[in-house]
Parts: C-alpha cells; structure tokens; sequence
C-alpha cells in the first residue's frame, strides 16, 4: 500500500472520529436529554419496560459514542477500534433503516438538541459514515501503528470527556439548545399583532423579477408594480415554547408569562424526598421576599402544599434538573440554574433591579464560550499532539 494510500485511509478514520467525538460530546453535555432519546427508542422498539434504564443507557451509549471517536482520531488500537465503530455503526444503520421504514414521529438524537435530522437525512448520513468506515479498515491489514505519545493523548482527551459527563450531571448543560432556551420567548408573551397563525405578504414585480414583501419589511417604491398578496404560515409561533399550567382545573400558558416569574419546576417530584420539597419552598419564600413571583410546577402537584400543574415534557424541556430554578421576566426566558446551586436571596435582589438583557447576555455567552473553550481545546490536543 503506497503512503498516499495510507494516508488517506487514516484521513477517512479521522473524519469519522471527529463527528463520533463531537456527536458524543454534545450527548454527554446533556445527559438528561440523552436519556429521552433512548426512552423514545425504547417505546419505538416496544421495550417500553426498560424506560428506566433509559438514563444510564443514553449516557453509555453517548460515552460509547465519544471514546470511539476518540480512539479513531487519535489512531489507538487500530483494529480494536474498526471492530468498535463497525457494531456501532451496524446499530445506528438499522435503528435509521427501521425509523425510515415505520416513520415514527421522533428525532434520531444523533447530535442532541442543536440539530434535527428528519430519519432521511439520519439514514443518509449513516451511510456516508459506512462507506468512509469501509476505506479506512477494510482491508483490515497494514492499519498502520500510532506514535506512542497518541495513547497519552488518548488518555488524557477521555479522562476530559469523563470529567465532563460529572459535571453535566451535577450542573446544567453549558450550552442550552432545547426549545425553552434562554432567550426564547413564551407563546403566550406575545401580544394579539404578533400572536397570528398567518401573515400578509405582498407580491411585487420590477423589470421581470417578483418578490414578496411584509408589513415587517419596507414596501417597495413605486418603481414596483403590486401583482398580489398572499397569507402565508408565521414561521416564528411554530418554534415558540408553551409551558401549559393548570390553574383551578384549567390548563392556562399565560400564568408563567406575567412579570418576574421565579419558577421551580419539579418534573419527577416522587424523587424528591421531604426536606428537598420544602428547600423548594424556602427558596420559592425568598424569591417572593426578593420581589419575584415565585410559581412551583410539578407533574403530580400537591394541593395542601400550592403546586400548579404542568407537564413532564414542557419541565423537563424548561430546565435539565428535577427542582431546578427558572426566570421568566415578561415571557422571555432570562436565566437557569441547578437544584444544586440556586440563586443566592442576595444574588436574587440583584436580578431583580438589574437589566434582564445584561442577565441574559452574560448567562448565554459564559456557558457557550465554556463550552467552544472545551471543544477546541480536546480537539487541539486530538489533532496537534
């Protein structure tokens, strides 16, 4: 085998390990979301009676996931890992080929929440990644060896993806791409101009060419000529998150849309012990002393105990953690935190008379830079040492 031949076998491994690694890590930062996704592959394959090992199976297979990659950059134990990659690549193929057969309204999970494929594009990619697996080991001879200091970097890249996974147990996911992100904006936030199932658009023809026009945008000068309008979907309520409350037997998603809303939200209530459940509640009094409305939601709500109703899906799309802290000022979403590590009462009286944007801002960008400095750093290790 000549060397430009070997090299490009191990350009093939390397660009598949980049994308396990990245997949895997992106899993690994959110633990909670990566445990519904195995839940709805569960369901999916009517082994609805292992939901609950659903957590500790998306986190394997996410670690799984991530130290394959690992291995495959870094050219470790070639042929131990081709074996690897290969049973999980055969695992993710036929999951894809059976979602695309049976078509189940669910995402594939392959990188979180920051994109969903539909199961076409899932397949797709699978089998871009299959024809890439077979260059780089099939013939599964002369693989090559690495240099002995890429077991060190191995290790040590692993050992960072490890420490990582504990902290993304213990803490929210650096980065938020669920659809209750900070900085999205409740449904029932919106006023009754923006709060329309369809918009008007206008359509203009200069010199041959049309183009449509919205009241958002300025209409044309009179070098156009008006042709037609037309209603068309108003893309922005589709990704608008709704966080439905009962309230007096009524499910209402306006009672979180009010004010300054300091939420603990209690998706798994039964996990909580009694001393956990009125911390929720101490805190909740602060927050009300600080000047915030404080609102307990939880999926089976206590009435002696003043808990709202809401479901599993919206409060565990809110915030990762089962009695985690929520603010909601005015319908955005401004800021989250652990139950771990709530707001302090003073923390929460300089909220209160700050700027929700600076609040904002500075929650967003310290967790993503956090995150980009992690990435880039264990991929700075994977490729120049």
């Amino acid at each position: 085998m000549s060397d430009k031949q070997h090299r490009f076998r191990r350009f093939c491994a390397w660009v598949v390990g980049i994308v396990f690694t990245g997949s895997g890590a992106l899993k690994l930062m959110d633990p909670t979301g990566a445990g519904l996704v195995m839940d709805e592959y569960f369901k999916f394959l009517h082994l609805g009676f292992l939901s609950v090992l659903s957590k500790p199976a998306g986190i394997a297979f996410a670690l799984a996931e991530t130290v394959t990659g690992i291995a495959l950059v870094t050219g470790v134990w070639r042929k131990l890992t081709a074996v690897a990659c290969s049973l999980l690549m055969a695992l993710f193929t036929i999951l894809t080929i059976l979602l695309v057969a049976f078509n189940p309204e669910m995402d594939c999970g392959c990188f979180g929440e920051i994109t969903h494929l539909t199961h076409w594009q899932s397949l797709l990619k699978n089998i871009v990644i299959d024809f890439l697996l077979v260059i780089a080991f099939v013939p599964a001879k002369n693989l090559g060896t690495p240099k002995k200091k890429k077991y060190v970097t191995f290790v040590t890249v692993t050992a960072a993806m490890v420490a990582f996974l504990v902290y993304s147990l213990a803490h929210l996911p650096l980065k938020d791409f669920t659809d209750y992100a900070p900085g999205k904006k409740l449904l029932s936030a919106l006023d009754e101009n923006e709060n329309v199932m369809f918009k008007a658009s206008f359509v203009y023809e200069k010199n041959g060419m049309r183009k449509s026009f919205t009241l958002e945008e300025e209409l044309p000068d009179s070098s156009w000529t008006f042709i037609r309008s037309e209603a068309i979907p108003n893309k922005d309520l589709k990704d608008m998150p709704v966080l439905p409350v009962t309230e007096n037997g009524e499910i209402s998603d306006s009672l979180a849309a009010q004010g300054n809303v300091m939420i603990v939200s209690l998706y798994k209530p039964q996990s909580l012990d009694a001393k956990e459940k009125a911390a929720a509640h101490d805190f909740l009094a602060q927050a009300e002393a600080a000047g915030f409305r404080p609102l307990l939601l939880s999926t089976t709500p206590e009435i002696a105990l003043g808990e709202y109703q809401s479901d599993y899906r919206a409060l565990i799309g809110l915030n990762r953690s089962n009695g985690g802290v929520t603010l909601i000022q005015d319908g955005i979403i401004i800021k989250k935190w652990s139950r771990i590590a709530p707001p302090t009462f003073e923390e929460m009286e300089e909220l209160y008379q700050g700027e929700a944007l600076d609040t904002l801002m500075d929650s967003e960008s310290n967790g993503a830079l956090a995150f980009q400095a992690f990435m880039l750093g264990c991929f700075a290790l994977l490729l120049l040492l």
